[in-house]
Parts: C-alpha cells; structure tokens; sequence
C-alpha cells in the first residue's frame, strides 16, 4: 500500500536562526485537525465558516502555512523514520 500520497515534505525553518531542519509530516492528519478545529469554533463564531472553506480548498503547502499562522506545533505531525 502506498502511503506516499498523505506525506509533505517540509522545511521547519527556525525563527531567528539559520538552521534549518527537514522533517515528514502526515498532512492528511493536519488538514484533518485544522477542518475539526474551525468546525468547532463554527459553533460558538459564525465566522470560522470562511476559514474552514480555506482549509477545504487549501493545498498542502497551503495547509502548513495556515497552521504555522495559528502555532500548531507542525512537529506533532511528524513521521520519523520515513525515507524521501
């Protein structure tokens, strides 16, 4: 069974400094948990309605940033021991 296809590759670059790190997230499980998070505050703020369309429609490089944006620590996501 391929996987592959619920992997991104990303570069975690850290603030303020010029190390750069390479990890493998499961960006299924992020898109997954941004849809169920602005699915709940729906709930309480009508307007969470727009940011969830976004993160339906986001690509994944697109997904990451709406994550970084709301400091989603990207590396409870990570997949260690994954290969390129």
């Amino acid at each position: 069974m391929d996987i592959s296809h619920n992997l991104l590759f990303y570069d975690i670059i850290s603030i303020g400094s010029d190390n750069m790190e390479e990890i493998t997230i499961d960006i299924d499980q992020l898109r997954e948990d941004l849809e169920t998070y602005y699915g709940t505050a729906m709930q309480y703020n009508p307007a969470a309605m727009m940011d969830l369309i976004k993160v339906e429609r986001a690509s994944d490089n697109e997904i990451v940033k709406i994550a970084r944006d709301n400091n989603i620590n990207l590396y409870d996501y990570e997949i260690k021991g994954r290969c390129r």
